[in-house]
């Protein structure tokens, strides 16, 4: 459920505000002369069908370079649905086809959805955009006091917290509850002033999912049916986990091992870790019941003449609230609320993309074209669905898609990662026993099948501890989920054991495990 784009820092300031001008410029031109002229294509039958025909061409090309089970996609413009095919298959081993009507999960961009939840709550006058978020729930709290006393309902979406991206993903990872990711937030160390830099987290959307609970005194997932699933018709669409383990329709999710797909066991228990982020990545759907929901948001808010959502409080969730500071050759972006808007091809685009770890999805929007695409697939850690939306905009303005050598470049990539020197481990029974963290709480490692596990989360999961070389070890929950964190040994002057030093990738700093037991 990740934004797969990296981002550096602009060289000068003057060079983000020379772009930033020439992005409105360029929106302002296309919405007085581009759209009308430059998608005439999808309007001619031939012309669209050959589009059509080698956009689906290169789909598959990318599937199988990709390894990718299962794929569906869909294309609305002006109203009409004019693709729709589905491609692979469900589960590599009953090799079930998968169609039109299949389930996947869709990841982040469960967090547009809970963006429009809560313009239909601004709507009902149940509170506003700017309403602080204390007021709206007192127990919030932050690191840093001034960011938690200025926090605004909006900022909870907007990607500008202040936080290191990813912030608290770990404790859901691990099998920690929403509760614990509510309690934690204060914990986690600041990387950026607030308001000021763009990082991706997903725990200040479980704050929405409390606000929007506590406000309406029903659960979330019945207030997206209630108020978005249900009007738009989208009876293949639900936000809670079972529903998509015993839909009759649903594929298999798959983790990308390396370019291979592998099949993620439900009982292994690393697929609830989404449970604990609902409202940043729960919902799972189908191509029919994703174009009726662009297709809401290319309409303003309105389906059939009947408003969903005040096209007002829509808007607020389709406008810059963050922008994403990138290299100067790069596109402009900027984080929304539950998107992405970028400068693409003289076009202004709304997108976001969403990984579970076994499914990705891919949603772009031109909202002044009337044009939306959506497309779904089994297999997490992988950009292809991305790719193919935004080639798709190319090759409809005439353009060879040079994004379509990138799926090649990007496959053929090999990360050969860094050679470490080898030293051996110390006898494994020096590692075990119970550590102790003020937000992890207890881990305890012990010996099992000749090598460490830890145990984590009050026994919610097991992690594999995997060598290194000396004290150092990756913790992994699964064979085919490694290098999740790396832990560090640390020994007192007496060679024991004292504690471990856990590295999380995005975190600036390490947490420190003390060692409990008092015979090492």
């Amino acid at each position: 459920m990740y934004i797969e784009q990296s981002f550096s820092n602009f060289d000068g300031v003057k060079n983000m505000i020379r772009k930033l001008l020439c992005f409105f410029l360029v929106a302002a031109l296309v919405v007085i002369v581009g759209f009308s002229e430059e998608l005439q294509t999808l309007e001619k039958s031939k012309e669209r069908a050959t589009i059509l025909k080698q956009w689906e061409d290169e789909l598959k090309k990318a599937m199988e370079e990709w390894n990718i089970p299962g794929m569906t996609a869909g294309i609305i413009y002006e109203d009409e649905v004019i693709y729709k095919n589905a491609f692979g298959v469900k589960d590599l081993s009953s090799m079930e086809p998968v169609d039109i009507e299949t389930v996947f999960q869709i990841g982040s961009t469960t967090k547009a959805f809970t963006a429009t939840l809560s313009a239909i709550f601004v709507d009902e006058g149940q509170f506003g955009w700017k309403d602080r978020v204390m007021k709206l729930y007192p127990e919030f709290r932050l690191k840093d006091i001034s960011a938690q006393q200025g926090f605004l309902f909006e900022d909870l979406m907007a990607q500008h917290s202040g936080l290191y991206p990813y912030a608290g993903d770990i404790l859901s990872i691990w099998g920690f509850g929403r509760d614990k990711v509510l309690s934690s937030l204060s914990e986690w160390p600041t990387m950026y002033s607030f308001r000021s830099d763009f990082s991706y987290v997903n725990n200040l959307f479980v704050v929405v999912e409390e606000i929007l609970e506590r406000y309406s005194g029903k659960s979330y997932s019945e207030l997206l049916k209630e108020k978005i699933f249900d009007p738009l018709e989208m009876k293949n669409t639900h936000a809670t986990l079972d529903d998509f383990l015993n839909a009759n329709n649903a594929v298999t999710t798959h983790v990308n091992d390396g370019g291979n797909p592998v099949p993620i066991n439900p009982e292994d228990g690393f697929i609830g870790w989404i449970k604990s982020l609902a409202p940043a990545g729960i919902i799972s759907s189908n191509i029919y019941d994703m174009l009726k929901w662009v297709n809401m948001h290319l309409n303003k808010g309105t389906v059939d003449g009947e408003e969903i959502v005040s096209r007002e409080n829509l808007l607020v969730t389709h406008s810059p609230h963050t922008f994403v500071l990138g290299n100067p050759s790069e596109p402009i972006s900027a984080y929304c609320l539950g998107w992405v808007i970028e400068e693409f091809e003289g076009f202004k685009i709304l997108w976001h993309n969403g990984d579970t770890a076994g499914c990705h999805a891919m949603i772009l929007m031109i909202p002044k074209a009337q044009l939306g695409i959506v497309i779904l697939s089994n297999m997490g850690s992988q950009e292809v669905p991305d790719i193919l939306a935004k080639s798709f905009v190319q090759l409809v303005l005439g353009k060879e898609p040079e994004l379509f050598d990138q799926l090649n470049k990007e496959n053929s990539q090999e990360n050969d990662g860094e050679d470490v020197e080898f030293y051996p481990h110390l006898p494994l029974e020096k590692y075990t026993g119970t550590y102790n963290n003020e937000i992890f709480e207890e881990v305890v490692i012990k010996i099992e099948d000749s090598g460490l596990k830890a145990v984590v989360a009050n026994g919610s999961h097991e992690l594999t501890l995997e060598h290194i070389t000396r004290d150092y070890f990756t913790a992994h929950l699964l064979p085919y989920m490694k290098d999740i964190n790396q832990l560090s040994f640390m020994m007192d002057k007496k060679g024991n054991i004292k504690g471990f030093y856990l590295t999380e990738p995005s975190s600036p700093d390490p947490y420190w495990f003390e060692k409990m037991d008092e015979n090492n």
